[in-house]
């Protein structure tokens, strides 16, 4: 027994209705949501749908498990092609709609999480420490701050007095970080101090509530330089 293969449309509405509303985030998230790279799957998908679908006619008998078990692909009369090209129409349209909804978010990732390292931090404390002496080298007089993005992180200091005495000073500098669990590591790519670019930094990094503590090893075998550095900052808040 054969018959015409059908899809119920308002199963599908009520369907694609509860996954909008389980994802709300759906039209605005797009390439920015964690899942938004597979968006690049989703023209391959509607390009083999739409080529199985182009077919004279589609006809046959099928069951839930969606097998179709008496296919008849002879042509049909223009009426019956007519009727077939616009139920053909709705299967596509409604398919687009279903492998977007399903490509671009998930309920689990919709909301991207925050690396707790971006902000804006000032530095409260500071220490050095060199051979077997461990000193302080946090300077009341002077403001310094980081800024951390995704993929960049950026610091200015300079004193309070706005340059105009002996303890005028200002330093700054940037470039791309990793994080890998507790490891930060900054690559040095701009620096007021030029012998000090294009070096890599690791730190162990805490963020405790607003406070960002990070330990590590500033070496620079041209300059001399070997030490363990600790600075405290806290989150700079609007």
């Amino acid at each position: 027994m054969s018959g015409e293969f059908n899809i119920d449309f308002q199963l599908l509405g009520i369907f694609l209705s509860l996954k909008i509303w389980h994802c709300p985030t759906i039209f605005s998230c797009g390439m920015n949501c964690p899942g938004g790279r597979d968006f690049e799957r989703i023209p391959k998908a509607i390009y083999a749908t739409t080529t199985l679908l182009s077919r004279r006619t589609f006809t046959g008998a099928g069951d839930f498990s969606g097998k179709i078990t008496n296919v008849d692909t002879t042509h049909s009369h223009d009426s019956d092609r007519s009727n077939h090209s616009s139920e053909t129409m709705k299967v596509i349209i409604t398919l687009i709609l279903t492998v977007t909804i399903f490509m671009s978010c998930d309920v689990n990732t919709g909301k991207k999480t925050p690396v707790p390292l971006v902000g804006t931090w000032q530095l409260i404390a500071a220490s050095s420490t060199e051979k077997d002496s461990t000193f302080s080298t946090f300077n009341p007089d002077i403001r310094m701050i980081k800024i951390i993005n995704d993929t960049h992180f950026a610091f200015f200091s300079h004193d309070l007095n706005h340059g105009k005495d002996s303890t005028a000073a200002f330093t700054a500098g940037g470039g791309t970080y990793t994080l890998a669990d507790s490891v930060y590591t900054e690559n040095l790519q701009y620096f007021i101090d030029r012998e000090w670019e294009d070096h890599k930094f690791e730190f162990v990094v805490k963020v405790s509530n607003d406070t960002l503590t990070q330990r590590g090893i500033e070496k620079l075998e041209n300059l001399g330089i070997d030490r363990v550095i600790v600075e405290t900052y806290v989150r700079v808040k609007k």
